[in-house]
């Protein structure tokens, strides 16, 4: 059985270019948001060149 999942109310949108260590840090931070459970997250890396992918 398929359980429906709520819609989410937030949505994080992250921009990186070059910028893999914070990105890691960043991500490594959103589970101590109080409503993560309710929120999509979008990473959107605008074809960096390092180890972001």
């Amino acid at each position: 059985m398929v359980h429906d999942q709520p819609k989410p109310r937030v949505s994080i949108i992250i921009c990186t270019y070059n910028r893999a260590d914070l990105l890691q840090i960043t991500l490594d931070a959103l589970p101590a948001l109080t409503a993560i459970d309710m929120a999509e997250i979008l990473i959107v890396d605008n074809n960096s060149t390092d180890h972001t992918r």
